[in-house]
């Protein structure tokens, strides 16, 4: 049994006192991701099992959990939420952060839950607290697959304990090809019509077991930027497909966080597309596109070095690296500066590439092009199809250019055929 979580989430772990949770969770997550609402009484008052302390204990236990997921961390709530009341609180800070939330409950037989209970050195709570709370585990139960409030409920037998594993990497990574897609930009239909041309079935996998991947700008201008976005959260949700963000992707990002950004560059029209969604499946679309895209690397290297993907681009020497500036060169480009009219001027990072053949492909998007050329190894994917040019695929590691054409002009581009920001 495999266990997969979105790489934001908060995961609430429900079962009696003596079932095992902490000792799983330990097993599959980091010790930074936990929040142990133990730990948190240690903390307050140097005693785990100190009842005397829930108050100030639980106080600092939602805190820690509302800022982790505030600054976009898995979490692991590591208490026995068994009641309502415990797991609506939780729900509540998930929704304030917009993260969705993954309960994992341990269906653990009462007499097994007494045993492990009363080998507890540090906190065993007895006989009559462990039995009250696998009475309020049943009603638990029973209540938590009717909550539609909840992104995931896995309920975990004693068996499944010991067998169940975390997916934590995604598969798709290891894939043995690859089809790299150009700039979207809203443009749903093409997309489709572009993975069908490639032989993609209609449930978006393929028969060789090739995998999409995304190169960013996936919204804004075009005339379904939530059915993109929907599309894609769906397919990387599955493990099916890969994405790197784009610019206008990390814009996006930020309004759906309720950051301060200006609804220019197409984003007006995204917004306008996202408000006029049923309010419950625009908050779904919302919570899947925070928790599924948004986390994803800048750059990818794939195929054991062989290919490198990135939005705008990357140099040879900052692949498999992190930094701001590494991050900002992958979303805009090498910028080195700005015209009058606010545009950035950018430098052909591309053509200064040295000994590009010994290196990965890169393949990256974000600038417009007439007609797609391969320059020192790297490869400009963004066919315009936004602005009436066509949407394109590089198959990897064949090396073929898969296009078709835009089905009309959604967007104009600006005066001197600069479309970016």
């Amino acid at each position: 049994m495999t266990l997969s979580f979105p790489p934001v989430c908060l995961i609430v772990l429900v079962g009696a006192s003596g079932s095992g949770k902490s000792t799983w969770a330990k097993k599959h997550f980091l010790a930074s991701q936990i929040v142990s609402s133990d730990q948190c009484r240690e903390m307050v008052v140097d005693n785990a099992a100190s009842q005397s302390a829930n108050e100030d204990a639980f106080a600092l236990f939602h805190q820690w959990i509302a800022l982790r997921l505030k600054n976009r961390r898995l979490t692991v709530a590591d208490s026995t939420a068994l009641k309502p009341g415990a797991r609506d609180r939780l729900i509540e800070l998930a929704k304030t952060a917009r993260v969705p939330v993954h309960i994992v409950a341990f269906d653990v037989p009462l007499d097994e839950a007494i045993r492990r209970d009363a080998l507890r050195t540090e906190r065993c709570v007895g006989e009559r607290v462990v039995t009250r709370h696998r009475a309020t585990l049943e009603q638990a139960l029973r209540e938590l697959p009717k909550d539609t409030r909840l992104s995931g409920v896995h309920v975990l037998t004693s068996e499944q304990m010991d067998s169940a594993t975390v997916q934590r990497t995604p598969g798709a990574l290891t894939a043995p090809t690859f089809d790299i897609i150009g700039d979207v930009h809203g443009c749903l239909s093409e997309l489709k019509m572009l993975l069908d041309k490639i032989g993609y079935s209609a449930d978006s996998t393929h028969s060789e077991g090739r995998v999409p991947v995304f190169v960013g700008d996936l919204a804004d201008r075009g005339p379904d930027s939530p059915g993109v976005l929907r599309f894609v959260c769906d397919l990387v949700a599955r493990d099916k497909a890969l994405f790197v963000p784009g610019n206008h992707d990390d814009k996006l990002f930020r309004m759906l966080t309720g950051g301060k950004v200006q609804r220019t560059h197409g984003l007006d029209i995204t917004e306008e597309q996202l408000l006029g969604m049923p309010e419950k499946e625009r908050e779904r679309l919302t919570l899947d596109v925070l928790a599924y895209l948004a986390p994803q690397p800048v750059h990818l290297v794939l195929a054991d070095g062989k290919l490198a993907v990135a939005h705008a681009g990357i140099r040879d020497d900052m692949l498999g690296q992190s930094s701001d500036f590494i991050t900002r060169f992958t979303r805009f480009g090498d910028v080195r500066g700005f015209a009058p009219d606010g545009m950035p001027i950018r430098h052909d990072w591309a053509a200064d590439r040295e000994n590009g053949a010994d290196g990965a492909l890169i393949c990256y998007g974000h600038t417009p092009q007439d007609e797609i050329r391969f320059v020192n190894n790297t490869v400009n994917l963004d066919g315009g199809c936004v602005f009436g040019g066509f949407l394109a695929a590089l198959r990897f590691p064949e090396r073929e250019l898969v296009t078709v054409p835009a089905e009309r002009v959604y967007a104009q581009k600006r005066a001197g055929g600069s479309s970016e920001p």
